[in-house]
């Protein structure tokens, strides 16, 4: 029997040094997914999903279920066929995330992502929260070598569905572990 994972380790902002809450609230931008980009939605543990419907009930969240974990389901907020249109995250209440401590850990990090490029594991950074791609990279790789990158690996190790293959909109910020093999199956 595979142990339980734990997707949200903790309520802490690990980016909290250069970007604020108020500026997260304010721009929301990864807290929305255009149809083209619904692999970015974050995993939720089963655990987590079921006291989220508890201790929100009036959010009509919907998830979408794989083996041990979840993401939400946003298929029906969209109003049109545009791939390019977006959805908010059941749990966005337009002024900002109202999960608190049952936030997921890829929220935590983001907008670092870890994925696979060349066969290689990279950390990337995604071109798409201006916030954090005004600091200087210098900062970002602080943070990185401070212990979120053995955070991220971790995480991963615990979590392979967290790995996502490389996409073009983010750049790598640092290559972990050259021959890094997770079975997705765990």
């Amino acid at each position: 029997m595979r142990e339980k994972i734990k997707f949200m380790l903790s309520y802490k902002n690990e980016l909290d040094s250069i970007i604020s809450p108020e500026d997260c609230a304010k721009c929301r931008f990864c807290c929305s997914y255009r149809r083209c980009s619904l692999w970015e939605t974050p995993l939720f543990d089963l655990d987590s999903v079921e006291k989220l419907k508890k201790n929100f009930p009036g959010q009509k969240a919907k998830f979408k279920f794989f083996d041990d974990f979840a993401t939400i389901n946003i298929d029906d907020c969209y109003k049109t066929d545009d791939p390019e249109e977006e959805a908010p995250c059941w749990f966005n209440n337009g002024k900002g995330c109202i999960l608190g401590e049952d936030k997921p850990f890829e929220c935590s990090v983001w907008p670092l992502r870890l994925m696979r490029k060349d066969n290689k594991l990279v950390i990337t950074l995604s071109l798409g929260c201006k916030v954090v791609c005004s600091k200087p990279l210098s900062k970002i790789q602080e943070i990185l070598d401070d212990g979120l990158d053995k955070k991220l690996l971790e995480y991963a190790k615990k979590v392979p569905a967290f790995i996502k293959e490389y996409s073009e909109n983010y750049i790598v910020l640092k290559t972990l572990e050259e021959d890094f093999n997770i079975n997705e199956n765990g």
